[in-house]
């Protein structure tokens, strides 16, 4: 319940509750924050245990204080006009996004026609109260995350709408499916549709209609973003390429919400802060970060992927918390009605962004096809990335060691509800190894204003991490964790278990085998990482690196995580990034560990050696004493974000985008390139001087194929395995020198050979003109480039446009 608590907690901070008493700060004379009036509002919600109202009133009251005080130190500085400070025309309150008006009217075409006509009549038969309440929000006794009113005289039940991107979020009889990093790293459009499918099964199962994801924003900008693990992926073509078929696998049973539109790429500071605290100066306290971003960037990375998700008919776009361009972008006309209504010709509604509670229903939305799609997801979305020697697949050994917190069943919630950052599994105040923890600590977690040094963990130090954190968190009615599912191979090949889940120092057994040390790293919405690597963890693997000669180390990671502090020890024989593998976590990991099939997974992100190469793309941005009203995040980098950062900046990652291994070699061969006949490759669309607006997806043409590449590749291993064959575009003009453009995936049997195709669409082969305001092709020569990653190509070819 520390979700809700801290929610409602600081929805309410700006209320009027939260009045100043009459104590004044005597340097400044503004009237201090009082704990009485916060300690009223928290004792209102009935969330937050009583013998802790008070304890929380006063740190939340003191950080207020804080804050407060840090705004006005700014306007106080030499040189500093508070006059300016205050101005809304400085800081573009009002917005730099241009209007655009009136909202264009929905088609109402094709596959929408039936809907449009009985939405029409309906409507016409409405009172005006009755109109209103269905675009408000209103309770229901489902708790849904989000319920519409409705009218009983017509037979309108309301509209129920719930979290999230990884299942049906609520206690009881539902799955919990791998989070989309996960199926980002499987690179299986197939498993994105499967999973897809079955969460719609399930969501309708449980009376909700409308399924608040896919993910496409954040695409990962931030390296320490919150929320990266909610999406599939930090490229724009990938991300497109999966929430396509999730869009279409969702919409066989639900409402598909395509979220968060757009430029939603920190935590921090999506929300305002403090919101009115200093109003006796006349002023309104940190409004929400603007992300600032230029046509040629929103068009070629952010707004890429909705394209997709638009052509595959999505019913519903969720806008995000935060200012596009200084405009909040629920209210930006600009990216609305401008770009997704009439550019991307969006026919569904749009909806604002909402705290979400869980939904009651005792339905058990469960079946069999729900847990092996839950199960294969999970195994695709393991990724290998280190085998010395063959340490991978194990070979029934006779003894085997088992490390770490994360090997084992924790709480059987989403992070931080109950909370993996919080309580151990008798909801004590220590963590499973010991380490104190305090009530405070998980409250303010979850709000992206935590100060510095407040010992937040980066990790799950209660079990298995098996979904990230907040609204897109999911709770499973059973999770299988990697010690059972040890346990169990174990019992059958006679192998002998050492284990020690709690100790950052444990003893190795002189006869022991393979040392597997499972650790993981933890994220969550309403706040950004602080590390990409906690030192706890690292330390845990190097001592028992220095006892054990086969250390195999495996991550449940939400998001990039680093491992420059161990990867190079000579005893760590094999590394798996396992990602959010949901209720499948045990199961998928002995699948991959014991070779009862390869792993197949790449990275859908890049890992670097340290932090520092990020550069400006790995925190977020914060306020500053120059804009602490209206906080500036520019995105000046372009479209240089994740590889494409790496590869202009000529800095060497410690695993690159796409990469991953499996437990047999492959050959690549036969690259052959064909431009499409009878297909126009004009530079610029056939259709873009029609006068009808565009189908949904935009312009027809964008979707034509204009090339296709096709490649083979044998088998020449030991094993049958997945291969995924990636391939990249340096199109003339655009300043990328690789840029995912198709990737194909296919199970190749021992001594077989596969014909992989990449089918490259007209959008896929263009760059967004600012002037013409248009995809156009490049005259000049593409180059066309294969490989196993971004950084591994094996076959080259080119072709040319005039």
């Amino acid at each position: 319940m520390v979700r809700k608590q801290a929610l409602v907690t600081l929805g309410l901070w700006s209320a009027s509750a939260l009045a100043q008493d009459a104590t004044s700060n005597a340097a400044t004379g503004t009237a201090e924050i009082a704990p009485g009036p916060i300690a009223s509002v928290i004792n209102s919600t009935g969330l937050v245990p009583a013998n802790l109202v008070d304890l929380a009133a006063q740190y939340l009251a003191g950080e207020a204080n804080k804050t407060q005080q840090a705004i006005i130190a700014a306007l106080s500085q030499p040189g500093i006009n508070p006059e300016k400070l205050t101005d809304p025309e400085h800081y573009y309150s009002y917005g730099q996004s241009p209007p655009v008006y009136p909202s264009p009217e929905g088609k109402g075409d094709g596959l929408w026609a039936h809907a449009y006509a009985h939405a029409k009549a309906m409507v016409a038969a409405m009172s005006n109260e009755e109109k209103n309440n269905i675009t408000i929000p209103a309770k229901d006794n489902r708790q849904c995350a989000g319920f519409t009113g409705s009218v009983e005289r017509m037979g309108f039940p309301g509209i129920c709408l719930n979290d999230g991107p990884s299942g049906v979020r609520g206690p009881g009889n539902v799955s919990g499916f791998p989070a989309q990093i996960s199926i980002g790293a499987t690179w299986d459009r197939g498993l994105a549709y499967w999973r897809a499918y079955q969460m719609g099964k399930e969501f309708k199962a449980k009376g909700v209609n409308v399924a608040l994801g896919p993910v496409v924003g954040p695409l990962g900008r931030i390296a320490k973003g919150g929320r990266n693990w909610e999406g599939f992926t930090n490229d724009p073509y990938l991300a497109g390429q999966l929430v396509d078929p999730a869009v279409r696998g969702l919409q066989q049973s639900v409402v598909a919400c395509v979220k968060h539109f757009i430029g939603n790429e920190q935590e921090t500071n999506r929300n305002p802060f403090l919101q009115g605290f200093l109003a006796p100066l006349g002023i309104n306290l940190n409004n929400s970060v603007s992300s600032n971003i230029d046509d040629k960037t929103i068009h070629e990375l952010y707004l890429f992927p909705f394209y997709d998700a638009v052509f595959a008919g999505v019913g519903s776009v969720m806008g995000s918390y935060q200012r596009v361009n200084n405009s909040y972008a629920c209210q930006n006309s600009k990216i609305l009605n401008g770009l997704l209504k009439t550019e991307l010709g969006f026919q569904g509604f749009t909806l604002s962004d909402c705290p979400g509670i869980d939904l009651h229903n005792n339905t058990d939305a469960r079946d069999a096809a729900s847990a092996q799609i839950a199960f294969q997801a999970a195994v695709d979305g393991h990724v290998l990335v280190k085998n010395i020697d063959g340490a991978l697949p194990l070979k029934k050994p006779k003894s085997m060691s088992i490390f770490g917190y994360d090997a084992i069943g924790g709480i059987n919630t989403s992070v931080p509800d109950a909370s993996l950052y919080a309580v151990s599994l008798e909801g004590t105040l220590k963590f499973t190894n010991g380490a104190d923890f305090t009530f405070l600590q998980a409250l303010i977690s979850l709000a992206s204003v935590a100060p510095a040094g407040t010992g937040i963990p980066e990790v799950a130090f209660n079990g298995t991490l098996k979904t990230g954190g907040g609204s897109g968190g999911i709770t499973p009615t059973i999770t299988f964790a990697p010690y059972d599912s040890l346990l169990r191979q174990a019992a059958v090949d006679g192998t002998t278990l050492h284990t020690d889940f709690t100790s950052q120092h444990p003893m190795v057994a002189d006869a022991t085998g393979p040392c597997l040390v499972l650790i993981n790293a933890q994220s969550s919405e309403s706040a950004d990482r602080t590390t990409l690597a906690d030192e706890w963890s690292d330390t845990l693997v190097n001592n028992v690196a220095d006892q054990c000669s086969n250390t195999i180390v495996i991550i449940h990671n939400a998001g990039i995580r680093l491992v420059d502090r161990w990867i190079d020890h000579t005893n760590v024989t094999a590394v798996i990034f396992a990602h959010l593998p949901g209720q499948a976590s045990g199961e998928a990991l002995a699948e991959i560990l014991y070779g009862r099939q390869s792993p197949s997974g790449r990275l859908p992100y890049t890992v670097a050696h340290n932090e520092s190469d990020y550069g400006a793309l790995l925190n977020p941005t914060l306020p500053t004493a120059q804009d602490p009203q209206y906080s500036q995040s520019n995105f000046s980098e372009g479209i240089y974000i994740d590889y494409r950062h790496f590869l202009k900046n000529e800095i060497l990652p410690r695993y690159a985008f796409g990469y991953g291994l499996t437990y047999t070699t492959l050959g690549y061969s036969n690259l052959s390139m064909s431009l499409a006949p009878g297909m126009s490759h004009s530079l610029s669309p056939p259709d873009a001087s029609a006068t009808t607006p565009p189908p949904e997806g935009g312009l027809a043409s964008l979707y034509d194929i204009l090339a296709t590449a096709t490649i083979t590749v044998e088998n020449t291993g030991p094993v049958a395995a997945a291969e995924v064959a990636q391939l990249y575009v340096n199109i003339p003009n655009s300043g990328v020198e690789k840029q995912l453009r198709g990737f194909d995936k296919k199970w190749i049997q021992q001594g077989q050979s596969m014909s992989y195709s990449f089918p490259l669409r007209r959008r896929d082969l263009s760059i967004w003109d600012v002037e013409k305001q248009q995809w156009m092709l490049q005259s000049g020569r593409y180059e066309i480039m294969v490989g196993k990653s971004v950084s591994d190509i094996l076959l080259t070819d080119s072709f040319s446009l005039a």
